[in-house]
């Protein structure tokens, strides 16, 4: 463990930062891992009978955590300049998993009543950036309006 009183606080900040770009860099890898165990259906060939139930058992993620995690996974694998997104800060896990919350919503809807989906790639994709910067507080409420 550092003893970080030591440090500058220009240091201090600058160590931050390398650090937060880490965890961030950490965080793509993690979602690259759980789409290949989902690609493998590995958690199915230890005992789980989910993606979901394997990553709260087995990874010890909270329920919030693997819910917003495997919808990110899932959004980078059909739109992969989400990956992009996330590594640099742009976006983050729980604006994309609130902004898939809302499409998967509207598909369920469109459904029951109409069979061509209202969202293409591209316009989920647009609709994923256009939430780019902004905080969780806005993405909430622009996604309620």
């Amino acid at each position: 463990m550092q003893n970080l009183e030591i440090k500058s606080c220009k240091e201090l900040v600058t160590n931050l930062k390398t650090l937060v770009e880490r965890e961030r860099q950490i965080g793509v890898e993690i979602l690259e891992y759980l789409c290949e165990v989902d690609r493998r259906k590995l958690y199915l060939e230890l005992g789980y009978s989910s993606l979901f139930e394997f990553t709260v058992k087995e990874l010890k993620y909270s329920e919030g955590s693997t819910y917003r995690r495997i919808a990110a996974m899932q959004a980078m694998r059909e739109i992969p300049i989400l990956k992009e997104k996330i590594a640099t800060g742009v976006l983050n896990v729980s604006t994309i998993a609130d902004v898939a919350c809302v499409l998967k919503a509207e598909a369920k809807r469109e459904r029951s009543s109409a069979p061509i989906s209202k969202f293409d790639v591209q316009e989920k994709c647009d609709l994923y950036l256009s939430f780019t910067g902004k905080s969780s507080r806005q993405v909430k409420q622009e996604l309620a309006a």
